[in-house]
């Protein structure tokens, strides 16, 4: 699905090297240059209808911006199997 937008020329797509190996007719794979850091934007349109999401995002945002992983709330537990 995810190289299908990109043939149709609807994406981009950051991927692991080992896809290049899955010829496709539109797609091209470019390396990239390693290095300390690789910064990207992402852009996202949520609907006013679920702010939820839009809170999500933010939060990871900002674990991002200190420089944290971000948490999956809500589903850590503590103790054992329940």
């Amino acid at each position: 699905m995810l190289l299908a937008a990109v043939a149709a020329g609807q994406g981009l797509a950051l991927l692991p090297s080992s896809f290049a190996a899955m010829r496709r007719q539109g797609v091209v794979y470019r390396t990239l240059v390693e290095a300390d850091a690789l910064s990207i934007g992402i852009g996202a349109a949520t609907p006013a209808s679920r702010p939820g999401i839009r809170a999500l995002l933010m939060r990871a945002l900002a674990d991002v911006r200190a420089g944290q992983r971000p948490a999956a709330r809500g589903t850590a537990r503590s103790g054992g199997p329940s």
